[in-house]
């Protein structure tokens, strides 16, 4: 099991952040098409795609291409679908952290909504 390599946090415009998601968040899934990640053992691990670095939502949450959607808020990431939900479920929150896997370590991004 990996590691925890880092924590870091963002400041993100909220309005400006629920906005962007909402508008763009079906050109993400058909334009970066997600794939589920598996582990070692074959379980679903959580969701990965290519070229993620090129959406301009994804570059302002600091994901790098190869990295693996694993959590939202300590939820675990198995279906890309589950996501608009976890953003409609926290869309009042003042903070929000992801979990991915980077490089093999997992890493956790803060994000604080002003």
């Amino acid at each position: 099991r990996p590691v925890p390599q880092r924590s870091q946090s963002v400041e993100l415009v909220k309005d400006e952040f629920v906005r962007e998601l909402q508008v763009n968040y079906a050109e993400l899934v058909t334009t970066v098409k997600p794939e589920l990640y598996r582990d070692s053992s074959g379980r679903v691990a959580g969701i990965t795609a290519a070229d993620i670095s090129e959406v301009p939502l994804a570059k302002k949450l600091g994901l790098k291409n190869g990295d693996v959607l694993q959590t939202v808020n300590n939820e675990k990431i198995d279906d890309p679908d589950k996501i608009m939900g976890l953003v409609q479920k926290y869309q009042n929150a003042s903070t929000f952290q992801i979990g991915i896997l980077r490089n093999g370590k997992v890493e956790n991004i803060t994000y604080n909504l002003r």
